[in-house]
């Protein structure tokens, strides 16, 4: 796929796919299928009913399906910039969102729309509008630079950041993805994401545009037991999920049997570990592909394809390699550049980085610094700590948070949470630190093998025996599941939480 400026406006880039296969699956989901043409349709609908009400920001508040894509694509027909929520989430932070987002209309169900009590927002169920011929649309497509989304990220004060993306910003993503697993017309992806997320927003643009059908499981409500259910059809091709969630699914019994059809497996959001990609090729066909991403709600990335001979690092598999018109800069403390193969804060500069944050009714910078040489370019800081080798191979070591030093002792959470999982009888295992003023102690917390106690005191022994005393939790706790944010990260907060309580 070309760039963003080739691609050109999502709308009339779908209305192509959906005159070239109108009776083509383009959302697959337990409720039934949506063609292209019905897809379409349902687009011009809601962007027809949007047009007459208000002259804000139209909030999107459906559960993942055809529905949500429809509205994305209806609230561009109708030039509204539009605030992904995920319906999944409290009333009250969805809320909360849509005062700071400018929000005047709000998309939803009839069921969920009960409890929106939004002062000055009117409320648009959309349950009506899915089904039924186009509706004439005579505008000109929005253009490709101009705000269009605003997608949500937890911030450092613990209130969300409002991040504005346009067009071009997210097809970027879209055309990464479609370039590194040349995805065709004869594709079934499947993501495991929410929609109002970086990586569940990429794949509701991604996968349409080339055609491809999305299969929708709300993992929530169907369980692992959905998830299965959907990959043993067969016909799905490419699997995107958090490598928490692919760690599980490796693991489960007989998965392999289900797992036939795939070519590719897509990671994102956290760095996939050489053990992930060990107990995945257990269960995977042979020729399927292992991809990993990074990036974040703000800024573009690094992509890269995991191969058993790569030594960039004994734990990770890479990020990889930079995105197309994507630069970036490894520095430390100072702000200045690091050798090449020291660690130190990763810098992207991007003109397809986010377009700043939402904040006061208006756009700004933010994190998302212009870069005065270049207008339409922005850099974004991101608090990760990364090590780029000689041969421009990024290798992401985690958060801040995730890199400490306990007496003296430089810890990568990475190598301690390897050190739990090699334990006998365990299943799944994470660490997080827990910070009371000066001092830091590591927690690790154990999911056991179905049907085990595990001895806690031989388990300490086992951790003394392989690491230094410093890298040893100081607690170990046995939870029965992982917590996880609608994402399909590790709720860290979760974890604190139960440590507390233990």
């Amino acid at each position: 796929m070309p760039g963003p400026e080739a691609i050109g406006p999502a709308v009339p880039a779908l209305a192509l796919v959906a005159a070239r296969q109108p009776d083509a699956v383009a959302v697959a989901e337990p409720g039934g299928t949506t063609s292209f043409a019905g897809l379409i349709a349902a687009a011009s609908r809601i962007a027809d009913a949007v047009a007459g009400h208000g002259r804000g920001h139209v909030a999107i508040l459906l559960p993942t399906g055809a529905s949500y894509v429809a509205a994305v694509f209806g609230c561009l027909e109708a030039h509204r910039l539009s605030v992904l929520l995920d319906a999944a989430h409290p009333v009250v932070r969805n809320a909360a969102i849509a005062t700071a987002g400018s929000v005047d209309v709000v998309l939803t169900t009839a069921a969920i729309a009960a409890s929106i009590d939004w002062p000055g927002v009117t409320v648009i169920a959309v349950d009506d509008l899915l089904q039924g011929p186009a509706k004439l649309i005579v505008k000109p497509p929005l253009a490709l630079d101009v705000p269009a989304f605003i997608l949500c990220t937890s911030g450092s004060t613990g209130l969300p950041k409002l991040i504005v993306h346009s067009q071009a910003t997210m097809l970027h993503w879209a055309r990464t993805t479609h370039n590194a697993l040349h995805v065709t017309s004869a594709d079934r992806a499947l993501s495991l994401s929410s929609m109002a997320s970086l990586g569940g927003f990429t794949a509701l643009l991604s996968y349409p545009l080339a055609g491809a059908a999305t299969e929708i499981v709300d993992i929530a409500t169907g369980g692992i037991g959905g998830l299965l259910e959907a990959l043993g059809r067969g016909e799905v091709t490419i699997v995107r999920a958090a490598p928490s969630l692919l760690r599980g699914v490796a693991r489960l019994p007989d998965v392999a049997s289900v797992l036939g059809g795939l070519r590719a497996v897509q990671s994102y959001g956290e760095p996939l570990l050489k053990s992930d990609v060990e107990a995945l090729r257990q269960v995977l066909p042979a020729d399927c592909l292992i991809r990993t991403t990074y990036g974040s709600t703000e800024a573009s990335g690094l992509s890269w394809f995991a191969r058993a001979d790569d030594t960039h690092d004994p734990l990770r598999v890479p990020a990889g390699v930079l995105m197309p018109d994507t630069e970036a800069a490894i520095v430390d403390d100072d702000g200045v550049d690091a050798p090449r193969g020291e660690p130190g804060e990763l810098v992207i500069r991007s003109r397809y980085n986010g377009l700043g944050e939402w904040q006061d009714g208006g756009i700004a910078a933010g994190r998302l610094v212009p870069d005065p040489a270049t207008p339409g370019t922005r850099i974004y800081a991101t608090g990760d700590v990364a090590r780029c080798d000689t041969d421009g191979v990024f290798t992401i070591l985690g958060r801040r948070d995730r890199m400490l030093n306990i007496n003296g002792v430089r810890i990568e959470l990475a190598e301690v949470e390897r050190a739990l999982n090699d334990l006998p009888g365990i299943a799944r295992a994470e660490v997080v630190v827990r910070t009371r003023g000066t001092t830091q102690a590591l927690l690790g917390f154990l999911i056991p093998v179905s049907g085990t106690v595990p001895d806690l005191a031989d388990c300490k022994a086992r951790l003394r025996a392989t690491l230094p005393r410093a890298m040893v939790p100081s607690q170990l706790i046995v939870i029965a599941e992982m917590p996880l944010l609608p994402g399909g990260k590790v709720d860290g907060q979760a974890l604190l939480a139960l440590a507390d309580a233990a």
